[in-house]
């Protein structure tokens, strides 16, 4: 079973944009790198993105993103407690 990735290009573009953002830098990671082994022919790893996993990790990458300042305020605030 062979794969051919079709969201590469936009995870690599998201990625790019989420530099210093380790939580969601990590999940384009994570996409890209099950694509990348899915073109390779690992069936498992053909298998999730049929699945539609990586659709999952896209969207909580989004929407950590969108959060961001949430969690930012959440977590100094925890912080400063310390």
């Amino acid at each position: 079973m062979t794969y051919r990735g079709t969201c590469v290009t936009a995870v690599s573009r998201r990625r790019r944009r989420s530099t210093g953002r380790p939580a969601t830098g990590s999940r384009f990671f994570l996409v890209e790198s099950v694509e990348a082994r899915a073109a390779a022919g690992n069936a498992a790893f053909a298998g999730h993105l049929e699945a539609g996993h990586h659709i999952h990790y896209l969207a909580d990458a989004e929407y950590v993103d969108r959060q961001r300042d949430v969690f930012e305020r959440c977590l100094l605030a925890n912080r400063s407690r310390e």
